[in-house]
């Protein structure tokens, strides 16, 4: 059979491929990594990285609570640097992309993995982005990790007293 459409038709075909390719790279993307993950799962059965497999499934059991507390506080940052964002013009916008609340957790998320994008001097409120920067910075790089350091230690512990 001989395809007798116009040329308009072939130009839609292609911007559907391309929507298509950027799905499947998603998913292929998710199997590649559910792949590895599996082959981690597997290695449960040898003795020297059994005790590890253990751990590592420990510690996110155990991390639970504790993603949730991090969760909601990296989103109350997040929706506060939004806000007074939000008062400045374009020029003077001090959040990364992308805008909006999603911006906002974005930039309390990078704070406290110690992205500090300090240039508040010509904002709206710069004395108080200063003031939640710092308390910002204090409660979830100091404070937060060192809890979180602490979690790892009393699982590892739990896992390497049961055997």
């Amino acid at each position: 059979m001989v395809w007798q459409g116009k040329l308009e038709d072939f130009s839609m075909n292609e911007e559907v491929g391309a929507a298509n390719r950027a799905t499947l790279s998603i998913m292929l993307s998710l199997a590649s990594l559910g792949l590895w993950f599996r082959f981690l799962y597997f290695l449960r059965i040898f003795d020297s990285t059994g005790f590890l497999i253990r751990a590592i499934l420990a510690v996110v059991v155990d991390m639970r609570y504790f993603m949730l507390i991090l969760g909601i506080t990296i989103v109350a940052f997040g929706d506060s640097f939004k806000v007074m964002s939000s008062a400045n013009d374009d020029a003077n916008e001090f959040m990364p992309e992308p805008k909006g609340l999603l911006g906002g957790v974005y930039y309390a998320y990078l704070i406290g993995l110690g992205e500090f994008n300090f240039d508040y001097t010509k904002n709206v409120g710069s004395k108080y982005c200063l003031i939640l920067f710092i308390i910002n910075t204090i409660f979830m790089t100091i404070i937060m990790l060192n809890l979180f350091i602490a979690i790892i230690s009393e699982s590892f512990d739990k896992v390497n007293s049961q055997g």
